[in-house]
């Protein structure tokens, strides 16, 4: 194989490998959402007092983060 094909080979994998991270942090930020939609939908639905109205905010505010911390991962690292 020339060098050529070898080092578009390479990054193709390395393109791929990228891909397939992402596509798992997006699952990953899809069930958070998915979790926060839950709890939004609940808190609507459901008659709730402050101190449980403050725990599911705690618990969106929580999740958001973790979001916010997926979508971190999802950016390329520039050398």
């Amino acid at each position: 194989m020339s060098l050529d094909k070898e080092n578009e080979k390479k990054r193709l994998e390395l393109q791929m490998k990228w891909c397939e991270q992402k596509d798992y942090l997006l699952e990953k930020i899809n069930e958070k959402l998915e979790e926060m939609r839950s709890i939004a939908v609940y808190a609507v639905e459901e008659e709730l007092s402050a101190s449980e109205r403050q725990e599911l905010n705690e618990q969106l505010n929580y999740l958001k983060v973790e979001v916010d911390m997926l979508q971190s991962q999802m950016q390329p690292t520039v050398h």
